[in-house]
C-alpha cells in the first residue's frame, strides 16, 4: 500500500519542487538590477568635467551592427571590476562611428561620424580612444576581453 501510495504521489512531488524553485529564484527581469553600471557621459561633458578634475576620458567607438562591439559590450562593460574602475578613474563615452549627430569639439562643430573617422582616425570596431587634455594619448582597435582592457586602464589612468 506504501510503494502504490509514493508511486502514484511522486508526480506531484515533482511538480510541487519545481514550482518552488521557480518561485524562489529571482526573474531575468530583476538580475541586472542591482549590478554596477558604467556611467556613461557625453563627450561634450566629458571634456567639461576632465577641466574640472583633470580625468582622462575614455572613448569607446563602436557601431550598432558589429558583432565584436556586442561582444565587448556583454563581457567587458559588464565586467564588475572594468565598471568599478572605469567610475573611478576616468569619464567614459560611447560614440557610434554611424552618428550624423553633431557635437562640439574643440570649437568647432562635427558629426560625430567625421570626427571618429577624421579626427580620431578610427576605421576599425571597437576602438577605444584615451583622451588626456583634449590630446589622443593612445588609440587602441579591437575587442579587448577585462584582462586586456585592465592593463590599459590602469596604465592611461596613472
Amino acid at each position: 500500500m506504501n510503494n502504490l501510495y509514493l508511486k502514484s504521489s511522486l508526480p506531484i512531488i515533482v511538480i510541487l519542487v519545481l514550482v518552488l524553485v521557480l518561485v524562489s529564484r529571482p526573474s531575468d527581469h530583476n538580475l541586472g538590477e542591482n549590478l554596477p553600471q558604467i556611467e556613461w557621459v557625453s563627450l561634450t561633458k566629458a571634456i567639461e568635467l576632465a577641466q574640472k578634475d583633470a580625468k582622462p576620458i575614455l572613448v569607446e567607438v563602436y557601431t550598432e551592427n558589429c558583432h565584436k562591439c556586442q561582444s565587448m559590450e556583454k563581457t567587458t562593460f559588464r565586467n564588475s571590476e572594468i565598471i568599478d574602475f572605469l567610475n573611478s578613474n576616468y569619464y567614459v563615452v560611447r560614440l557610434d562611428a554611424n552618428s550624423e549627430e553633431e557635437i562640439e569639439f574643440e570649437g568647432k562643430r562635427l558629426s560625430i561620424n567625421y570626427l571618429v573617422k577624421n579626427i580620431f582616425k578610427v576605421s576599425v570596431y571597437p576602438t577605444i580612444i584615451y583622451l588626456d587634455n583634449y590630446k589622443i594619448s593612445a588609440v587602441v582597435p579591437y575587442y579587448q576581453s577585462p584582462k586586456e582592457l585592465e592593463s590599459y586602464l590602469e596604465y592611461y589612468a596613472n
